[in-house]
């Protein structure tokens, strides 16, 4: 039997609060997204929230996304096929929501329930099914289960990554308060498997830290705070390029007094890179021309075996007809990167 819950039917796309975290932005806000860094959501939450100089990020739907809500009803059926459950839901439509201490840390959009009113047991196989806590070859269910299902053309993994639903998971089952569940990928188009999740006490306390620090952060913004003063540690300057995303031509001149070593060692591996680079290019020009116009060039050891395979290509670029660009809106977006003089 297949169940859905009708009485929000009408809602359709994203039924959580964008105010406050959802239950597929756990992954960023614990730092194992690709996609979106925690200061990335931390301005996005902002922009939700119309603190001014913040926007919500726009995510463009692409073929993927879209092929991943056709599979979506397909794999749910199959996994439920699979484990012999004739009892699930494939349409979530209400979102439920985690609370402590009477403050809402975020809201879950459900893939899929399964429904198992009397104890069975899933055999682990390692091949299609799996646990990758360590529950052994056996994995005992009851009750509900939450389901979430992933696409990916990534290759098989035995654990998933992540981003894979992994932290997702965890807090669709504390919002839930629901014991167990199971992430279904397909991999490649061609390959399901199914992963199975007990409730996680230390991933689930570490989702409720997190939280708690995030909200303060924005808290602190919203009451007037420097974003500066309240944003994640970064490394990528991709990352604060979208936190500042723009420059203020009327603001003074910062002194730098803080970070004149970071500056001057900016310039030294610059100049650094320059010379090098400047010596590969001698250095191949001697090798391109004692290749001539050959593709292949090898290097050999005292015995004659092949230490180094050298190849200089032709790229083929074929004719392409003219074309009409489309008209694109006015834009600004910041520099990845910084322009230094010296000045001495």
């Amino acid at each position: 039997m297949v169940s859905s819950n009708l009485c929000e039917s009408a809602m359709v796309g994203k039924i959580t609060d964008n105010r406050f975290l959802s239950g597929s932005q756990i992954v960023a806000l614990m730092g194992d997204s690709s996609y979106f860094s925690p200061n990335k959501l931390f301005t996005h939450i902002l922009g939700a929230r119309g603190v001014d100089g913040f926007e919500m990020v726009d995510i463009e739907r692409n073929e993927a996304m879209e092929w991943g809500d056709i599979h979506e009803p397909l794999i749910i059926k199959r996994t439920a096929d699979i484990l012999g459950i004739d009892n699930y839901t494939d349409k979530v439509r209400v979102p439920y929501h985690y609370h402590i201490d009477g403050k809402k840390l975020f809201s879950v959009s459900l893939d899929g329930i399964l429904h198992v009113p009397n104890k069975r047991t899933i055999k682990i196989d390692d091949r299609s099914t799996f646990a990758p806590q360590g529950m052994g070859f056996e994995f005992p269910i009851e009750g509900d289960g939450n389901l979430e299902v992933k696409t990916t053309r990534t290759h098989f993994r035995d654990v998933p990554q992540p981003y894979l639903g992994v932290w997702q998971l965890q807090a669709g089952l504390m919002a839930t308060g629901r014991k167990w569940g199971v992430i279904a990928i397909l991999y490649s188009g061609s390959q399901l498997c199914l992963y199975f999740y007990k409730e996680d006490a230390e991933m689930q306390k570490a989702i409720v830290k997190k939280c708690q620090d995030f909200y303060t952060r924005v808290e602190a913004v919203e009451k007037g705070g420097e974003i500066g003063d309240y944003m994640y540690p970064s490394k990528d300057p991709k990352d604060l390029a979208r936190v500042f995303d723009s420059h203020d031509s009327d603001s003074p001149i910062v002194d730098l007094a803080n970070v004149g070593d970071e500056i001057t060692e900016i310039i030294g591996l610059k100049k650094l890179i320059k010379t090098s680079q400047d010596k590969i290019d001698q250095l191949q020009a001697i090798v391109m021309k004692e290749m001539g116009n050959s593709e292949y060039g090898e290097v050999y050891d005292d015995l004659g075996e092949t230490l180094f395979e050298v190849k200089w290509g032709t790229t083929h670029y074929k004719a392409k007809p003219m074309k009409t660009v489309e008209a694109q809106p006015e834009r600004f977006e910041r520099a990845k990167s910084l322009r230094i003089k010296e000045k001495i």
